[in-house]
């Protein structure tokens, strides 16, 4: 009888070893698979930040047309905001009449995030274009630097800015 319980604890002992090293095998498999995902989330985050760069730079609000009077007519400049465009696209959004329409409508495109253009050459000048933070998160804050020309129709002359997409995460 004392044989038989001896064998019956050996193999307890073997049972209990081998769900301890499972267990082991299980948690290091969980974390490597967390930091993946982890990973991956960092990327679509930056993605989305890219994005709304790109939508922002996309409307027609801000996109810099040149005068007709110029021979090839009139021509829309990739990567370039008209400044005069972009004063008047600021005070409509900020404007309390046309607050709600402007945010419901920019908010399905531009999301929680804080869009500026910073001036940075000849001048040193920035200008919040559109923010709406999400108050209730605590998450991180990617950030997204995009080079642009910034073209003033008045003097007819250009200037290095850079648009600053900021994303709550």
């Amino acid at each position: 009888m004392k044989k038989a319980q001896l064998q019956m604890f050996e193999t307890a002992m073997v049972l209990l070893f081998f769900f301890i090293i499972v267990a082991f095998g299980l948690m290091f498999y969980v974390g490597v698979q967390k930091g993946k995902m982890d990973k991956i989330k960092g990327e679509a985050d930056s993605i989305t930040s890219v994005e709304i760069a790109l939508a922002a730079l996309d409307f027609p609000e801000l996109k810099c047309t040149l005068s007709p009077g110029r021979s090839e007519g009139i021509v829309i400049d990739e990567g370039c905001i008209d400044i005069v465009k972009l004063e008047a696209f600021r005070s409509y959004i900020t404007d309390p009449v046309n607050e709600y329409d402007a945010a419901t409508y920019y908010f399905s495109r531009l999301q929680f995030s804080k869009i500026s253009v910073k001036e940075i050459y000849p001048g040193s000048s920035a200008t919040i274009v559109y923010s709406r933070e999400n108050k209730m998160s605590n998450e991180s804050i990617k950030t997204f630097n995009m080079p642009v020309a910034l073209y003033n129709p008045i003097k007819d002359s250009y200037a290095l800015g850079i648009l600053e997409v900021k994303v709550a995460q």
